[in-house]
């Protein structure tokens, strides 16, 4: 049987390495559910982006088939009443810029819209990095000196108490 400084020891160094397994665990753990996040999150901003531009996509066509009924109904009424010339090219014209203004502002809205899914992009990749690094993982350094102070402090225990045992012995 080893003396009770000894096991002590064993205890804390046994203590110290689990202690570096599980914040090693715990790092990893964060960095797994900050990656999970911004994956989630990103999907989420990207299918939102895909949602809209759909809809801006109806909304084109829309205004377009608008202008083409509109031209149609213009060019039948003015056939059917016998004008033609400039005043009818004009007001084709007109639906024409119409629908040009409208596909012009959706497009605009649309090139707004993929700008922020960009840059909510880049914020959940900031969010995600920050959990990371508010967590890191032991460094060597830490889990050596982690396990290494119990060891020493044995050392000088058993130290203190030899020099005790000869102070004590009178042969130091």
């Amino acid at each position: 049987m080893c003396d009770p400084a000894t096991a002590m020891a064993v205890l804390k160094v046994g203590g110290a390495v689990m202690e570096q397994q599980q914040k090693q665990k715990q790092s990893a753990a964060v960095a797994k559910a900050a990656k999970d996040a911004y994956f989630i999150k990103s999907k989420q901003s990207n299918l939102r982006l895909l949602q809209e531009q759909n809809k801006a996509s109806e909304i084109k066509q829309d205004a377009d088939l608008k202008a083409l009924k509109a031209q149609g109904t213009a060019l039948a009424v003015a056939g059917g009443a016998g004008v033609q010339g400039r005043n009818v090219d004009q007001l084709i014209n007109d639906f024409e810029r119409s629908e040009g203004v409208m596909t012009a502002r959706v497009d605009s809205q649309l090139k707004g819209m993929k700008a922020q899914n960009e840059m909510d992009k880049l914020a959940f990749q900031s969010e995600a990095q920050n959990r990371i690094n508010a967590n890191p993982p032991p460094s060597f350094a830490e889990s050596l000196f982690a396990v290494a102070e119990p060891l020493a402090n044995y050392k000088l225990d058993m130290d203190e108490k030899n020099a005790q045992r000869s102070f004590d012995t009178g042969a130091g």
